[in-house]
């Protein structure tokens, strides 16, 4: 939160949907596909990623007052060890590629999110992927931002809390 607290822009909301039972990131996954966010733009966060760019929110303002057709806002993630920044050389400026991103890589629109958001129903891990993918077919406008927007201070492969 203090990262979020930290941002040069203080128009956003941040929402939790918390896990109380535990059942791990699939679930939260699912959650994500009934979830009705009232801001513009969605960006989500989960438990162990922090955001570690104080100058997102005023980005994506901009972003959108400069180029309202844009939809989507691609920005790097820090998974650290072997995985490193995401999305990677391999795929940066191209369509997604599972394995290749995290569900902190992608901002996107609100309306671009209801659209979408069933994607996130299977509840496995890589619903993340499967969402941004879902978006990627219908040809969204996509603004590349390259800044290490977030980090992941701990990577669980979907396991609850405590138990990694």
């Amino acid at each position: 939160m203090a990262a979020l607290r930290a941002q040069s822009d203080a128009d956003y909301e941040q929402v939790f949907l918390v896990d109380t039972v535990g059942f791990g990131i699939g679930a939260s996954y699912q959650r994500l596909a009934h979830h009705q966010p009232r801001g513009d733009w969605v960006w989500v966060l989960d438990d162990d990623d922090e955001c570690t760019y104080p100058g997102l929110v005023a980005d994506v303002r901009r972003i959108a007052a400069e180029q309202p057709e844009v939809c989507v806002i691609m920005a790097r993630m820090d998974h650290g060890g072997s995985l490193g920044v995401l999305p990677d050389a391999l795929v940066w400026g191209k369509s997604p590629v599972l394995g290749h991103l995290g569900v902190s890589s992608y901002i996107v629109r609100r309306d671009v999110w209801m659209r979408h958001a069933h994607a996130f129903g299977s509840g496995h891990y890589a619903s993340d992927y499967d969402f941004i993918a879902h978006v990627w077919r219908d040809s969204p406008a996509v603004y590349w931002h390259d800044v290490i927007a977030s980090r992941c201070n701990r990577i669980s492969r979907g396991a609850p809390e405590g138990a990694a």
